[in-house]
């Protein structure tokens, strides 16, 4: 019979599976969502002055089968932010959320068991991975379902991502090396809504990252192994919204640039829900 299907990977990238006998996390709750709701009564009817999803939280308990394991998830989850995966039984198709670790009990050992309660801070909403990448002046299109696949068209210099959800979904940008003076326009089921543009040559090699994935939104140039080369912020051009949030329906993104030959962009979405 298929479980649900949970994993841990803390800031240095070590993965715990939490279907292990070693470290088990049962009684869940939190993965579906809160709403804070304030209203003000005017004359017999009432109108909302305030109105959006709570913080998650996720609970649980932890069953460890030794101290030593214990210790060991104690000192993992101090290496934050985590990130949280789930699998729905029955389901292809894998979530994730970041979260810390806001509390975690102990307790005495009993049945060869310690079930200590333990408590995990969201910080954003469960979210699926898309991408979708543009090689050469073709075009890439993702659906976020099951059943992801790339669809190409005779387009040239696009990327689409079809948003299943009513969450605004952050998204990064990935200009890859050489282009000059990159720029790019947001359409959502046909209409504009939103472009941006960087006054910045990008060298063979180096790559520019625009990312609302993170907080604060970023405008970066890296190298090839990733290594941040400048902060090009100050260099977009601020006539343009610049940050780009998907929505719900087809989202396509153009892309053009001032100097010659085609241009290699990647486009990797967080697509956002308020339950999973």
């Amino acid at each position: 019979m298929d479980i649900r299907q949970i994993t841990l990977k803390n800031k240095n990238g070590i993965i715990l599976n939490l279907n292990d006998t070693d470290h088990f996390f049962e009684q869940l709750s939190g993965f579906g969502f809160e709403r804070k709701i304030d209203t003000e009564s005017v004359g017999i009817n009432f109108i909302e002055v305030e109105n959006y999803i709570k913080q998650p939280k996720i609970k649980g308990n932890m069953k460890f089968s030794s101290y030593a394991f214990y210790n060991s998830f104690i000192r993992f989850s101090q290496f934050t932010p985590l990130i949280m995966s789930y699998t729905m039984p029955g389901i292809d198709e894998t979530y994730y959320i970041n979260i810390k670790a806001e509390s975690i009990g102990k307790t005495e050992k009993e049945n060869d068991l310690l079930v200590c309660p333990v408590e995990f801070l969201g910080y954003g909403h469960f979210y699926r991975e898309v991408s979708a990448q543009n090689e050469t002046g073709g075009t890439g299109k993702v659906y976020p379902y099951t059943y992801p696949y790339t669809y190409s068209d005779n387009s040239s210099g696009t990327v689409t991502i079809e948003s299943d959800t009513t969450l605004e979904s952050p998204v990064k940008i990935t200009f890859f090396g050489e282009c000059e003076n990159p720029s790019w326009t947001h359409y959502v089921d046909g209409v504009v809504a939103g472009n941006g543009k960087v006054n910045c040559t990008v060298g063979a090699g180096e790559r520019l990252i625009i990312d609302t994935t993170s907080v604060p939104y970023s405008i970066k140039k890296f190298d090839s192994t990733l290594t941040e080369i400048d902060d090009c912020y100050q260099d977009s051009d601020f006539s343009t919204n610049r940050f780009i949030l998907l929505e719900l329906g087809e989202n396509k993104i153009g892309f053009t640039h001032e100097g010659t030959g085609d241009l290699s962009v990647l486009v990797e979405g967080r697509l956002e829900y308020e339950s999973v």
